[in-house]
């Protein structure tokens, strides 16, 4: 009994794992106006976005454009880029910034 009980907490303790994520940028296009970032989230990871850091990111290459700023926008998109045998464990999230005037 006792060792179902360890091995069920640790189950719990595993499945809830939060993990800090930050955004990579990794597409923009300077005509458009429009930059790229992406996290990759596993199986058993509760992720803690860093949405700030990425917008501070975007703000600064938009200027560095000739924009004033820069926004999220759309709500982002996600595919599976890791499977098992029991399906997905690793999926990849994109968001777009938009350089605003």
């Amino acid at each position: 009994m006792k060792y179902t009980l360890l091995i069920a907490i640790s189950l719990f303790t595993l499945t809830s794992c939060e993990t800090t994520k930050y955004l990579s940028m990794t597409d923009g296009s300077k005509a458009d106006g429009i930059l790229t970032f992406q996290y990759d989230v596993g199986g058993f990871e509760k992720p803690i976005v860093q949405w700030d850091s990425a917008l501070t990111e975007a703000k600064a290459t938009c200027k560095r454009w000739g924009y004033s700023s820069a926004e999220w926008f759309g709500t982002g998109t996600n595919i599976c880029i890791q499977f098992n045998d029991y399906g997905c464990v690793r999926r990849r999230y994109t968001h777009k910034c938009m350089c605003i005037d």
